[in-house]
């Protein structure tokens, strides 16, 4: 997972990956078709965050939500997890947390369809692995139940900002600045390779100064949103080890392996943190 520069010098023992695996030749690509993916689904919850209908928002989430999950499953290898008990869980935690906090069903338990939602993404994980031979050995039930309560509490996560806080509307571009400012620093300094300053670093400099400025841009506390910019520029960074984890067996810091949603990764661990700590700070 650490960076190497042709001048490194590799001892017997050492291990090189070239990541992704690559053959032949060719001028480097402004474009990618996981570029174009992301970009795309930025786009899609931008707009509908700026609906003042918190549907159109939920809708996109979960659906979003669903398209992280299919990129991050769906092969033979053992450690990954089983896609359908994973997009049944993001479906039905999404519709539970926003079907509690609108019916009202619990007037005094704000939140509580949150924890319906991780209730859920278990006992699917669990139905499953009785239900399939495939999904019945340890390292698959495991990572299964991890993505599917990582997934539905992030959707979850926001759902619950978006409708259940004063500002909610602003608090979720307050994320998507931290978020997208975070990940294109990260993505500038891989591409700039500045020896002083590596892409993690930055990102986690880079969300923690976006979180002060929205502080100022939504008045916002600005000591809140700083302790707040911390947790997610953490999740960011943690984000990408959890998502190399269940994608390739490996822990990289980088969002260079496979998959299309690669990117998502971090933000999605970041989202999971956001509703508690905004409503223990805020």
């Amino acid at each position: 997972g650490e960076p190497a520069t042709a001048q490194d010098p590799v001892e017997s023992l050492d291990e090189v990956a070239l990541i992704p695996p690559v053959s032949g030749g060719a001028n480097q690509a402004t474009l990618t078709v996981s570029g174009i993916q992301v970009a795309a689904v930025t786009a899609a919850l931008v707009v509908a965050n700026a609906f003042a209908e918190p549907a159109w928002f939920v809708a996109v989430l979960v659906g979003i939500g669903g398209l992280w999950a299919w990129d991050i499953t769906g092969d033979d290898e053992p450690w990954r997890p089983f896609r359908l008990p994973i997009l049944l869980a993001v479906l039905a935690g999404g519709l539970a947390t926003y079907g509690f906090e609108v019916a009202e069903l619990v007037p005094a338990g704000r939140g509580i369809g949150l924890g319906v939602a991780a209730g859920l993404a278990v006992i699917i994980a669990l139905v499953a692995g009785v239900a399939s031979p495939h999904n019945r050995n340890l390292v698959s039930l495991v990572s299964t139940v991890t993505v599917g309560l990582a997934a539905t509490l992030a959707v979850g996560s926001l759902i619950l900002v978006r409708i259940q806080t004063v500002q909610g509307q602003d608090l979720i571009w307050v994320f998507m600045v931290m978020v997208i400012i975070g990940k294109a620093t990260a993505g500038l300094l891989a591409r700039a390779k500045t020896p002083s300053l590596d892409p993690l670093t930055g990102a986690v400099l880079a969300t923690v100064l976006a979180a002060v400025a929205a502080s100022f841009v939504w008045d916002l506390n600005l000591i809140s949103l700083f302790l707040v910019g911390i947790a997610v520029a953490i999740g960011l960074v943690a984000g990408i080890s959890m998502g190399s984890l269940l994608r390739v067996g490996e822990v990289y810091l980088t969002d260079a392996v496979e998959g299309s949603l690669v990117a998502l990764d971090g933000p999605v661990l970041a989202a999971l943190v956001y509703a508690p700590l905004i409503t223990l700070l805020l």
